[in-house]
């Protein structure tokens, strides 16, 4: 018996020895590489075991190949840049100047192109997102393509199942993806009832005891996308959710979010985002016209879209975040309900604050996360020493990842600022340069603050020694939150 547990012990010593190696050759962050070169030793083959599931990406090599497949960027932003100088484009008058570098740092940064041409119309809560997007499923002539995180059998999530349903009946093409623990998909009643109504989902990375399963247990799809006819898109922070019926006296946790619809060249990008998706589901090839269509200039607004997630440039959304902060010349305004921001984001916003921008953060007073609400705090005083103003607002609950920069620029989509979003989830986010829809958002962000409560230094410092020490021992574990 003692030969045996000799064996174990040194092939435990092995194992969490070639894990530390893997870590320290692939970790960027160190703190968080010496903990899981600890965690590896300290529990036998359970904590290699964690490693490999939670610990690092195993699906990159696999999405570059299918990213490979695709043409390569062929816009000339120069010849943009130049078209937008002459013709004094609408909605940058004569400020276009400042946003050009951060053009230039998305255009290097993102697989797509900025494309000009846009119509994108903010829809507020459930009572105007729901609505139009059923509309608009109800017209579909060719095809739909639906990615949501999360789809709730409740009445707003039956509304789509039916709508969903007719559609097939009509003979369109309906490709419906659903993450596979944010839905808890196959155990779920929407997903036996959208079978029963001739939808056959797709579940995005569903939860199963095979190892290839167990890899991607900690990265999931928080996308959410709804494509018409390659023509019409939606895209924002919404899920297939009551709850984000905020006026809803019946809602017990009613949820405020902000979705866009949108017409022009950037819906080809948000159905090229899904079709990569598909694909990595299903091995299932979407393309055609009846999902890309040729597609005519709607309006005035210049956007691009920028992926984010553990297969493909997984940096995107903090490079984005970064750089509007460097570029911002007078405002930044950041509404977002999970603020867990890594060193290098809270440096670019104090910076921002000391070269005399005007720095608002609005974050939810009661979080849906009670453990993200504590990390969260924890981090406030590091911003309010550099007159960074930081607010609570009041219920509902703001579900809205918005980011806006002088009133000019605003960055739109499902990746909130906290290492899951940057780092694990993948996210679809807009870059919208429009001062019409900036200003906006600007003003729904600042209405929303004057509403709750500002928070300022004194009464951080001063909270109890038990309500610093447990923020501060869940922001010891922010990196996994």
């Amino acid at each position: 018996m003692s030969k045996y547990y000799l064996f174990l012990f040194i092939l435990e010593i092995v194992v969490a020895s070639i894990t530390a190696v893997h870590v320290i050759l692939n970790k960027r962050n160190p703190r968080s590489g010496v903990l899981w070169v600890v965690v590896s030793f300290a529990l036998p083959f359970i904590g290699p075991l964690l490693y490999f599931i939670l610990g690092f990406n195993r699906t990159q090599r696999r999405a570059h190949r299918i990213m490979s497949k695709r043409s390569a960027n062929s816009f000339n932003l120069d010849l943009l840049c130049k078209e937008i100088r002459s013709e004094s484009y609408p909605n940058f008058s004569l400020q276009f100047g400042q946003l050009e570098p951060l053009m230039r740092l998305t255009d290097h940064i993102s697989y797509y192109s900025l494309t000009c041409g846009n119509l994108i119309e903010p829809l507020y809560n459930g009572e105007q997102a729901f609505p139009a997007m059923l509309n608009a499923i109800s017209k579909a002539k060719y095809s739909i393509t639906c990615c949501s995180y999360i789809f709730d059998y409740d009445k707003i999530g039956s509304q789509f199942i039916e709508a969903f349903s007719n559609a097939i009946k009509r003979g369109v093409k309906v490709h419906l993806l659903i993450d596979g623990i944010g839905g808890y998909w196959y155990f779920s009643k929407v997903y036996r009832r959208l079978r029963k109504c001739g939808v056959y989902p797709a579940s995005f990375a569903p939860l199963g005891l095979l190892p290839s399963r167990l890899a991607h247990f900690n990265l999931r799809n928080h996308r959410k996308i709804l494509v018409i006819d390659g023509e019409i898109g939606f895209s924002g922070g919404m899920n297939i959710s009551a709850h984000h019926m905020a006026e809803d006296p019946e809602n017990r946790k009613p949820v405020a979010d902000i979705h866009f619809r949108m017409q022009g060249p950037i819906v080809s990008q948000l159905q090229r985002v899904f079709a990569e998706d598909w694909f990595f589901a299903t091995k299932e090839v979407i393309e055609g016209k009846i999902y890309f269509p040729e597609i005519n200039n709607y309006g005035n607004s210049l956007a691009r879209g920028i992926t984010s997630g553990p297969d493909e440039n997984l940096n995107n959304l903090f490079w984005t975040i970064v750089g509007a902060c460097q570029t911002a010349r007078k405002s930044i305004r950041i509404m977002t309900p999970y603020f867990i921001p890594d060193q290098s984001i809270i440096s670019a916003i104090n910076c921002a604050s000391m070269r005399g921008v005007d720095v608002k953060i609005v974050l939810p007073r009661c979080g849906d996360i009670v453990f993200i609400q504590w990390a969260a705090n924890s981090y406030l005083w590091e911003f309010l020493e550099y007159k960074v103003r930081i607010w609570r607002h009041e219920p509902p609950f703001h579900h809205n990842k918005l980011f806006v920069i002088d009133e000019m620029w605003s960055l739109i989509g499902s990746g909130n600022i906290d290492p899951r979003s940057l780092r694990l989830n993948f996210e679809f986010n807009v870059e919208i340069y429009d001062q019409k829809i900036s200003s906006e958002l600007a003003d729904y962000i600042d209405h929303t603050a004057s509403l709750g409560e500002e928070i300022i230094l004194e009464k951080i410092q001063n909270r109890s020694l038990f309500l610093r020490v447990r923020d501060g021992f869940v922001k010891l574990f922010s990196p996994y939150l």
